[in-house]
C-alpha cells in the first residue's frame, strides 16, 4: 500500500465480530504472532479489543498492547469499570510474560482514555485504571496504593526510569514519559490538555540489554496544529484536516 516505501510492510487489526471498530498496528518489523483480548464486564462488553502483538526486532521479540480503551462518554465514574477490566487484562498478560521472558520488552499503547494522572485529577476518590506507583514501589518495599483499593484492575505508572521490581500480586510497574512534565498533553478537551495517549514501557526497556528506551515526544507543530496550537481535527463533510488526537508515535527504543 502507500505506506510501503516507507518499509511498513507488517500490520495487524482486531474488532469484534461484526463491528466496525478496531484497533491496527502497522510495522516495519516482521510480526511474529498477534492475538485480541475481548473486555467483558458484568455483562457489558467495551467496543474494542486489546490487541497484542509480537515482532521480531533485528533477532529479538518486543511485545506491544493495542489499546482503545473505553471512552468516557457516559460518565467518568460509570465508564471506569470497562476501563479498569482492560487494564487488569494487559497487568495479567505482562505479569505473565515477565514471568516466562523477563527479558523481553513490553510496550503499552494507544488512547486509553485516562490521563496519567486520573487518579489525582479525581480527587483520589475513586481507583482508576491507571493509578501512581506508591513510594517504595521501585524498591519493592511498598505496601499500599492509599486508601483506595484496586483489586489488581489497574495499571501502575512511575516517572522512574529504571528496571522495576515486580510488585503486590505480580504486577509490572510501567514508566510513562508523560510524568516528565516536558509535554502538556496530546488532546485538548474545552481547551484544557489531556495526556490520554500514551507509551509504556515495562521493565525490560531500562535493563541495559537489547532494545532500551531512549526519547518521547509530540508532534505539536506544523502540519499537526492549528495557529492556536490545537490539533487540527479531521472534518469527514469537507475531506481536511488531520486528526483532533497528536501523534505521540516519535518515541524511540
Amino acid at each position: 500500500g502507500p505506506l510501503g516505501p516507507w518499509g511498513y510492510r507488517w500490520s495487524s487489526f482486531a474488532a469484534l465480530p461484526g463491528a466496525s471498530l478496531g484497533v491496527g498496528l502497522l510495522s516495519r518489523l516482521p510480526i511474529l504472532s498477534a492475538r485480541a483480548h475481548g473486555i467483558t464486564r458484568l455483562g457489558e462488553t467495551a467496543p474494542r479489543p486489546i490487541l497484542e502483538v509480537r515482532v521480531d526486532a533485528e533477532g529479538e521479540d518486543l511485545v506491544f498492547f493495542v489499546c482503545h480503551w473505553k471512552s468516557k462518554l457516559g460518565g467518568a465514574d460509570a465508564t471506569e469499570g470497562l476501563r479498569r477490566t482492560a487494564a487488569q487484562v494487559v497487568a495479567r498478560r505482562t505479569a505473565e510474560l515477565a514471568a516466562t521472558e523477563p527479558d523481553t520488552p513490553v510496550l503499552v499503547l494507544g488512547d486509553l482514555n485516562e490521563n496519567y494522572d486520573e487518579y489525582e485529577r479525581r480527587g483520589r476518590t475513586i481507583a482508576t485504571a491507571l493509578m501512581p506507583a506508591p513510594p517504595g514501589a521501585e524498591s519493592g518495599t511498598a505496601s499500599g496504593a492509599g486508601s483506595v483499593s484496586t483489586g489488581g484492575d489497574c495499571l501502575f505508572l512511575s516517572s522512574e526510569q529504571s528496571c522495576f521490581p515486580l510488585w503486590p500480586r505480580g504486577l509490572p510497574i510501567f514508566y510513562s514519559p508523560w510524568t516528565s512534565g516536558t509535554w502538556g498533553g496530546s488532546y485538548a478537551y474545552r481547551g484544557e490538555w489531556e495526556t490520554i495517549d500514551h507509551l509504556l514501557f515495562g521493565a525490560a526497556c531500562f535493563d541495559g540489554a537489547g532494545w532500551e528506551f531512549s526519547s518521547f515526544s509530540v508532534a505539536d507543530g506544523e502540519p499537526f496544529v492549528d495557529d492556536s496550537g490545537y490539533p487540527i481535527a479531521y472534518n469527514p463533510r469537507i475531506g481536511r484536516g488531520i486528526s483532533d488526537h497528536l501523534q505521540i508515535g516519535r518515541a524511540h527504543v
